[in-house]
C-alpha cells in the first residue's frame, strides 16, 4: 500500500512545510559582512560621471567633494591639480593610488574602520612642485587637514 494515499494530510503538510522553507530561503536578504563590501553602500562612485558636475575629473583638474556628499573612491585618480574634500571621501577596499599636487581635507578622508581595517595598498603621490603655491598657508604639497578628519585604519605589520 502507498503510505501517502493512506495519510493524505501528512503528504499535504509536508508539501506546505517544503513550500514555506523554499519561500523563506528565496526572500531572505543576503547581508554581506562589512569586510566583504568593496565600497560603502549608498555612496556616489568616483567613477560615475554623474557624481561630478561636468563629468569625471581629468588630469590637471582640481575636483571638490561638496560638504553634503559622500564619494566612494573606486578607481585610481588621474594626476590631479589638487583635491578638496568638504564632504567625505571613502577609499573602497581595493589597491588604490591617489595622485594630486595636494589634498585639502575640510570634511573626512577615510580608509577602513577600527572594526574592519583597510588591508589593501593605498598610495598617495603628492606632486606639487611650485614653491609659490601655498594652500591656505600650509605649503605646496601635502595631505592638508584643516577642520577635517584624516581617518586611516589599517593592520599593523
Amino acid at each position: 500500500m502507498d503510505r501517502c494515499r493512506d495519510r493524505p494530510h501528512v503528504a499535504a503538510l509536508a508539501m506546505v512545510v517544503l513550500t514555506m522553507l523554499a519561500s523563506s530561503c528565496m526572500i531572505r536578504p543576503i547581508v554581506p559582512h562589512p569586510a566583504d563590501q568593496v565600497c560603502p553602500a549608498g555612496a556616489a562612485r568616483w567613477s560615475d560621471p554623474g557624481t561630478w558636475p561636468g563629468g569625471l575629473p581629468a588630469a590637471g583638474d582640481s575636483p571638490v567633494i561638496a560638504g553634503d556628499r559622500t564619494v566612494a573612491l573606486d578607481v585610481d585618480t588621474p594626476p590631479l591639480g589638487g583635491l578638496t574634500i568638504e564632504g567625505t571621501l571613502v577609499v573602497c577596499r581595493r589597491d588604490t593610488q591617489v595622485t594630486a599636487d595636494w589634498i585639502m581635507v575640510h570634511g573626512a578622508l577615510q580608509a577602513g574602520t577600527p572594526e574592519v581595517p583597510f588591508t589593501h595598498d593605498l598610495t598617495f603621490t603628492l606632486t606639487g612642485d611650485d614653491p609659490t603655491v601655498t594652500n591656505m598657508g600650509m605649503g605646496t604639497r601635502g595631505i592638508l587637514v584643516m577642520g577635517g578628519q584624516l581617518r586611516l585604519f589599517g593592520d599593523a605589520p
